[in-house]
């Protein structure tokens, strides 16, 4: 038997985040589960839904809602980096991810195998209609472009990942630590990834969907061409979009300096042409 901490934030979607932790808990007995909530702030009465479920393995952390989804991230992970108890894995979840039954004991079996153990494995998630929607990150070798690996290629090591299901050895989470706390909310898992990758350690994702997850929608996004330039801008400098800071840190540290003074400035260059 393993024992594994889980590790998720949430922020005023109460349905999605109980109805996760409930689906979490169904059907996987194998092994043993510890469960950090970071609860970023919620006034639509998530915490309570979660104390009144009485999970005896539930660690409830309040924060500011100021963190998003990074911020929450880091300070879970921290919770469970500090804990005393000697776990062997940490999975990180997101919470809008709806979880087969068991799923997760069979994610741990997987990660055990001869072939995999040592390995980081990514659950792969589909859509509600079944489509592949977040998985692993196959960078190709100039790192300009990327390949979504899913339940269909489980030998492709993948440069990174999405971590809305990712298993992690606690071995590599000690070396690697946390997630950078640079980035507000987004592209933390991606750089989280890189890390690992560039330690000689390998990334796997596992043949069987774990749960249904749908992408988030272009449609009033910073990408959605409908939109008008100012608009558009505006939604890219949210914290939800690709913030010109967090995305320069990220390709300056990941792909250089000149790679990142280029790619930092295509995202206004596709909006001011209406792409």
């Amino acid at each position: 038997m393993s024992k594994i901490v889980v590790v998720m934030t949430c922020h005023n979607r109460k349905n999605k985040t109980v109805n996760c932790l409930a689906k979490l808990h169904d059907g996987n007995t194998k092994h043993s589960y510890h469960y950090i909530v970071v609860d970023a702030g919620s006034t639509d009465g998530t915490a309570n839904e979660i104390k009144a479920a009485h999970y005896a393995d539930v660690q409830l952390v309040n924060a500011e809602p100021t963190l998003f989804w990074n911020g929450g991230m880091y300070r879970g992970i921290d919770e469970g980096m500090k804990s005393t108890a000697e776990y062997d894995y940490m999975l990180l979840v997101n919470d809008d991810v709806d979880f087969a039954p068991g799923i997760i004991d069979g994610l741990v079996d997987y990660a055990e195998h001869p072939e995999k153990k040592g390995s980081v494995i990514v659950g792969p998630t589909c859509s509600d209609k079944g489509e592949f929607s977040y998985g692993g990150i196959l960078y190709n070798s100039r790192g300009i472009g990327y390949t979504m690996i899913g339940a269909d290629s489980p030998d492709t090591v993948c440069t990174t990942f999405n971590a809305n299901c990712t298993l992690i050895p606690m071995d590599i989470m000690r070396t690697v630590k946390n997630v950078d706390p640079y980035y507000k909310h987004s592209m933390g898992d991606f750089d989280l990834g890189f890390r690992i990758t560039r330690m000689g350690k390998r990334i796997y994702v596992m043949p069987e969907y774990v749960g249904t997850c749908n992408d988030n929608p272009v449609e009033g996004s910073w990408q959605d061409t409908t939109l008008g330039i100012r608009k558009r801008i505006k939604l890219k400098e949210s914290f939800k979009g690709l913030p010109f800071k967090d995305w320069f840190h990220y390709l300056h540290k990941n792909f250089g300096f000149l790679t990142a003074c280029v790619r930092s400035v295509t995202p206004y260059i596709k909006i001011f042409i209406g792409k």
